[in-house]
């Protein structure tokens, strides 16, 4: 269980990738991948080069910086970047630590999941 910073940060990450995906690869397949162990929280959102035209934007947006600023807030890694494919991706890692393992273990047996 993440603290509630960290959880709607990681939704706003997830979904800011994919919105840039849309924008700056249009038709490229797009696969995103959370993946939670009990010392880390990881998500990875990764494209393809676009399979069709990019449509002028006008300007830049905030996107990767506003992404950056999330993962700074809630003390988590982050890296984007070109991948070989000509593609772009955007990776978040954040240790979970021991009291949110206990509370979620709480949670799990207060609920009867357990």
């Amino acid at each position: 269980m993440l603290p509630p910073i960290a959880d709607i940060s990681f939704y706003r990450i997830a979904q800011q990738a994919l919105t840039n995906a849309r924008q700056h690869a249009p038709g490229a397949p797009v696969r995103l991948r959370l993946a939670y162990t009990d010392h880390a929280v990881e998500l990875l959102a990764a494209n393809g080069s676009a399979r069709r035209a990019v449509a002028e934007a006008g300007h830049g947006g905030t996107g990767l910086v506003g992404m950056r600023e999330r993962a700074d807030l809630v003390g988590a890694e982050f890296a984007a970047g070109r991948v070989a494919d000509g593609g772009w991706s955007v990776r978040l890692r954040l240790a979970v630590r021991e009291a949110d393992r206990e509370r979620q273990g709480e949670a799990f047996t207060k609920e009867g999941k357990r």
